[in-house]
């Protein structure tokens, strides 16, 4: 059986998982979704998730997973291919 001294003591205690709000621009009004309850308007600029990008990218051991999505369409923004090229350049296995 696992006790809680083995799960809080050795589970490293890193992320596992990076979520960007890259933009809150949205063309759809699902009912589930809590993006109206953000005070944020806006994009990301791109040069702040390049850097984000590139700091976590010198992470040892590396993240698994970033996530340029949360509750904005993130394929609204005109620079979205650029993004996805920095991701997979930079964090390959993401």
């Amino acid at each position: 059986m696992v006790s809680y001294k083995d799960i809080v003591y050795k589970t490293p205690r890193i992320p596992h998982q990076l979520r960007l709000d890259t933009t809150t621009q949205c063309n759809a009004s699902c009912l589930s979704c809590h993006r109206h309850l953000s005070n944020r308007e806006g994009e990301m600029p791109f040069d702040l998730i390049e850097r984000l990008v590139n700091d976590v990218a010198r992470w040892n051991p590396p993240l698994p997973e970033i996530i340029p999505v949360n509750y904005g369409e993130f394929f609204m923004r005109e620079d979205w291919l650029e993004i996805l090229e920095i991701l997979a350049n930079k964090i390959p296995q993401t």
